[in-house]
């Protein structure tokens, strides 16, 4: 049997990623095909309800080649209509829905280059100043169909069906979409674009995304950098009111923040001053693990902590179970608790007083250091309010039990974790300001 992948024109579409099979491959047959065998590149008309630089990009270097395109945008009924004091009609909605699709483009070098290269093709002209990208929308109805049409008098061919003209729609999504050769169906597809071509409106897409690059106040910039930089915290602390602790605002973005580094590196310090509820940000993060994630965690503490701090917070909040273990510094050493006895079974490991991690040589250290070994790596919760005690290469000892990589933020300009600590230690006590080490801490640590 014929494989369809290699059929001209395609008559089959849809992504299959773990076969590499994709509609942006097909897509790009149909039109290179009718390129190269035709006389003269054809004209191209497609229908989709959005489109993006990155799903523009995977067709690019084709549909620039046209003579003429016809872009047909136009809104999806996403539910039953529901009538609604001042809600947005579909089609402004619709018009929202480009604009979302602008900004989740990004913010960086490629992202920027991809925006610019979709407007300087919508803002293509042929030589006689015509435009040979015409856009327009359909404000009267939905569009549900998507296509991709040749457009040739003798030998048209089309591909339609579900796919939108974006990265999604043409690399990732369950999608389908069926091709024709010449005739009659094809002639069908054609006549269904025409005539909704004659009833939507001019529409300036280009006009969206060159508002990418119109200047901005620089409070909104400012915003736009905290943005880049932490995202949003609060969208990761759905889990912060499910032990009923009450927490302060300030503790919630203490979790959110935790979380995001804990994700990112592996590991955090929370260096919060003493009263401000390192325990409760913990109770959480252990919490997230044990119970909703069902993974096993250990609280390795101080011998005088456990049984008047630790096992009665737990208890009381339902975390001490088969699931939460505490140990103290002794027990790990010694390593002759049964809780200590599998190593590997812990995916989350919570520190308390982590500042007597400091010394590397100090058997405890030794003993921490072999339980976040073995076959599987342990995320890891350093609590402290003292995370310097004798000089900054202590803060240097405690960042390396989850930043193994001493070039690991050469991207924000410290290409050397222990040179910059040690050029900070090197600064005089009296004037060493927090910019010495804010970019470190930053990445590492909670701390207010």
């Amino acid at each position: 049997m014929t494989d369809h992948r290699s059929l001209f024109p395609p008559v089959f579409a849809t992504n299959r990623p773990p076969d590499g099979e994709t509609v942006a491959e097909a897509v790009n047959r149909l039109l290179a095909g009718s390129r190269e065998n035709l006389a003269h590149a054809p004209e191209l008309a497609l229908a989709t309800a959005y489109m993006n630089p990155a799903g523009f990009g995977l067709i690019a270097d084709e549909v620039e080649r046209a003579p003429r395109v016809r872009l047909l945008l136009g809104a999806e009924p996403k539910t039953p209509p529901v009538r609604r004091i001042a809600r947005p009609s579909p089609f402004e909605e619709h018009v929202a829905g480009l604009v979302d699709e602008r900004d989740l483009t990004g913010f960086n070098i490629e992202a920027d280059r991809s925006a610019r290269r979709l407007v300087e093709w919508l803002r293509r002209c042929a030589d006689g100043d015509a435009p040979t990208v015409e856009v327009r929308r359909l404000t009267t109805e939905f569009l549900h169909g998507k296509a991709f049409i040749v457009v040739h008098p003798t030998h048209p061919a089309v591909l339609a069906g579900s796919s939108n003209l974006t990265f999604a729609g043409l690399m990732r999504n369950r999608e389908l979409n069926l091709g024709y050769p010449s005739g009659h169906h094809t002639q069908l597809v054609i006549d269904w674009f025409d005539e909704l071509w004659d009833l939507a409106e001019p529409f300036d897409l280009a006009a969206v995304y060159e508002a990418r690059w119109k200047p901005h106040q620089p409070w909104i910039v400012f915003l736009r950098m905290l943005y880049e930089l932490y995202g949003l915290d609060d969208q990761d602390d759905d889990f912060a009111v499910s032990l009923g602790l009450n927490l302060t605002g300030f503790q919630r973005d203490g979790v959110a923040r935790s979380v995001r580094i804990l994700e990112e590196l592996g590991g955090v310090l929370v260096c919060d001053e003493v009263g401000l509820g390192k325990t409760f940000v913990a109770g959480e993060i252990i919490h997230k693990a044990a119970v909703r994630d069902r993974q096993q965690v250990l609280v390795v503490v101080p011998a005088a902590l456990k049984e008047t701090t630790w096992v009665p917070f737990l208890r009381q909040f339902g975390l001490y179970s088969n699931r939460v273990q505490v140990v103290t510094y002794d027990d790990l050493r010694l390593g002759t608790k049964p809780e200590v006895q599998n190593l590997d079974q812990y995916a989350l490991v919570v520190i308390d007083e982590a500042h007597n991690l400091r010394n590397p040589a100090a058997q405890r250290s030794k003993a921490v250091e072999t339980l976040l070994g073995g076959e599987y790596r342990k995320k890891l919760v350093l609590l402290t309010a003292t995370p310097v005690n004798n000089s900054l290469f202590d803060l240097q000892t405690l960042i390396s039990y989850f930043v193994r990589n001493d070039a690991q933020f050469a991207s924000i300009g410290i290409p050397s974790m222990a040179a910059y600590i040690k050029q900070a230690q090197a600064q005089d006590p009296q004037t060493l300001s927090p910019e010495h080490l804010f970019d470190l801490m930053d990445r590492v640590a909670v701390r207010r």
